[in-house]
């Protein structure tokens, strides 16, 4: 993962000579439309994820598996919007509980391709995205139960490279976002307590990051 982040900050710290050619790289032409889909799996602790604000602050590591389809227009060469669906599935464990959680949510974004090789197979990209995600998480053994409203905008930074004409694959990271999260806690049907927190977040995101595949049209 280090490595991979390594080699994104070298890419984005290469877009200033990208974007002084982009008028003759133009690697993603205006009108293309494209579909796919990005996913992560990802281990999970109190330090590195959102999906602790369900459990009110409790120390817990778990994985989850993170899917995501979207599609994308490029209404201007090198600049595209898109819409992508979300899901994520998982478990965490603590002391005395295990918790299964589960969000379902939707984001629309925007995205900046700059070209980084002659023969435009390779490029950086900087993606912007406001999103709504709704979680849960059940504790099977005390009938007790969390969810979550998330709204959040979140800046991604990533790699793109066609291994064919319309296929490509690309890898991104969530860096920085800003959120809201309203969480409510039911035990037996009734509500037990509430919070409600705003973010502001500069780091890896583990759920925000991934690899992905599209094909174009």
């Amino acid at each position: 993962m280090k490595a991979l982040r390594l080699i994104l900050i070298c890419a984005i710290s290469a877009m200033p000579i990208a974007v002084s050619a982009q008028e003759k790289e133009v690697f993603i032409p205006k009108g293309s439309v494209s579909a796919g889909i990005q996913a992560a799996y990802a281990n999970l602790n109190s330090n590195n994820s959102d999906f602790m604000l369900l459990l009110n602050e409790i120390n817990a590591a778990g994985h989850a598996f993170y899917a995501a389809p979207g599609v994308e227009f490029s209404y201007r060469d090198n600049r595209a919007v898109g819409l992508r669906l979300n899901y994520v599935s998982g478990n965490l464990a603590m002391d005395n509980a295990d918790a299964a959680v589960r969000s379902v949510g939707g984001a629309v974004f925007h995205r900046n391709y700059f070209a980084l090789d002659r023969k435009n197979r390779l490029a950086a990209f900087v993606e912007f995205s406001a999103s709504l995600t709704g979680r849960r998480a059940d504790f099977v053994k005390t009938g007790e139960n969390t969810s979550s409203l998330k709204a959040g905008l979140t800046f991604s930074p990533g790699l793109m490279y066609f291994v064919m004409n319309n296929v490509s694959i690309s890898f991104s990271i969530g860096m920085a976002g800003l959120s809201y999260n309203s969480s409510k806690c039911y035990s037996g049907g009734v509500e037990t307590g509430h919070s409600h927190r705003f973010g502001a977040d500069f780091g890896l995101d583990l759920l925000g990051s991934g690899f992905g595949i599209s094909f174009y049209f």
